[in-house]
């Protein structure tokens, strides 16, 4: 098994405390299209640098109805 790195645990640990302060905010619901997620639940949505993120059901994530058609949040703003 793979050990993980200080800093990874690091970003991981101020990850998991911004998905909880977004998931509060937005009470569960998608932040792009406002509904509630399906089976699939909600996904990070990260810039190109992974230095920010928001939380999308899987066809805002994916960015139309192709699956595995992703989309990061700079090529959204662009749209």
């Amino acid at each position: 098994m793979k050990r993980i790195s200080n800093k990874r645990k690091a970003i991981l640990a101020q990850e998991s405390i911004a998905t909880q302060i977004l998931l509060e905010q937005y009470k569960g619901k998608c932040m792009v299209c406002g509904k509630e997620p399906d089976w699939r639940g909600l996904q990070k949505s990260h810039t190109r640098g992974r230095k920010r993120f928001i939380l999308v059901c899987a066809p805002c994530h994916q960015g139309g109805n192709r699956l595995g058609d992703h989309k990061y949040l700079e090529e959204e703003q662009e749209i």
